[in-house]
């Protein structure tokens, strides 16, 4: 879907379970004849990062699924509906992180299992 960026917001929460998470939100308008507004839930690190990068007003190109989870309080049952963008491709120049993680070095001859991949 095409998404003309407006923001994007980082949350660091606490699980039950005592695990430190973070997600973000990406905020933004389709583009075309409607502009609704739309937003994604971001837990992919990658996304997140190009998100965090990205300027105000730039198009870009998100891949996402839909999920609907089902939530039961006192007898009523509601359902809600994310939409979680796993990819984000955009035409802006996107500085590589700080502290990607290299690629691992082979030497000559250490991967020797006669796969050409």
């Amino acid at each position: 879907m095409q998404v003309k960026f407006s923001k994007y917001v980082e949350e660091t929460f606490t699980t039950k379970g005592g695990k430190e998470m973070t997600k973000g939100t990406l905020v933004g308008n389709k583009t075309g004849q409607y502009d609704d507004l739309v937003a994604f839930t971001l837990w992919n690190q990658e996304a997140m990062y190009t998100a965090s990068q990205l300027k105000e007003g730039a198009v870009i190109d998100v891949k996402f699924d839909i999920k609907a989870r089902e939530w039961t309080k006192n007898g009523v049952t509601k359902y809600f509906t994310d939409a979680t963008a796993f990819g984000i491709d955009t035409q802006q120049s996107i500085p590589t992180p700080q502290n990607a993680p290299s690629a691992p070095k082979v030497e000559e001859g250490e991967d020797d299992d006669g796969l050409p991949f």
